[in-house]
């Protein structure tokens, strides 16, 4: 929220529209709710700011099996990543991936520790199509770096809250193949993958 709030105040100080947006998704595996997703979006100018949050919470009746939590910050500049920061926490395991532009290089580092430098490599961020024009995906939960292919499918309709729409679907093939769709306006719809032998889908609510 202070990402969001100090882009907001830039824009009014500047005489600037800052344009704020928050996209809710729920997350289901199998079909039964795991958790939730929210991503915030601020954009003023060239720039975007964007603050995301996963919670995934497994339970066997009233016990938690595991949760997994990721708390993310952004700042795209020109279509370009400028900055990073994740927070994970997968049942109490906690780590932080950190991504900062330096010229054309992307730093990564991992709890504090320099992991890697990249030049072309984005996290695959289904807001955000720009992961299109990449060759190379930066795994945002251990700062890993994968190859990325991209793979477009058109245009087809989906069920969304009770109805029918219009969306335009990618397939991401990089460490995890990700089925995502978007709407006209390129606003994030859903995504479908599979992990662990377990049918994941973030659908927008």
């Amino acid at each position: 929220m202070a990402i969001a709030g100090g882009a907001l105040a830039a824009a009014l100080f500047c005489g600037q529209a800052a344009q704020a947006e928050t996209l809710k998704f729920k997350v289901l595996q199998n079909g039964k709710q795991l958790g939730t997703h929210m991503v915030s979006l601020t954009r003023q100018g060239d720039a975007t700011f964007v603050k995301s949050d996963l919670n995934l919470v497994y339970k066997v009746g009233p016990i938690t099996i595991f949760h997994y939590r990721s708390a993310c910050v952004e700042t795209w500049k020109s279509n370009r990543l400028d900055r990073m920061s994740c927070k994970i926490d997968r049942t109490g395991q906690k780590t932080r991936i950190d991504v900062a532009r330096a010229g054309d290089k992307l730093l990564i580092t991992q709890d504090g520790k320099r992991a890697r430098n990249e030049r072309s490599a984005v996290p695959v961020s289904p807001w955000n199509m720009v992961a299109m024009k990449s060759s190379k995906a930066i795994v945002a939960d251990n700062g890993s770096v994968s190859p990325l292919q991209t793979i477009v499918l058109g245009k087809e309709k989906i069920e969304l809250g009770g109805r029918r729409v219009d969306a335009f679907k990618v397939r991401y093939k990089s460490a995890l193949v990700v089925d995502s769709w978007n709407d006209a306006k390129g606003r994030w719809l859903k995504a479908t993958f599979k992990t662990l032998g377990k049918n994941i889908e973030i659908r927008r609510v």
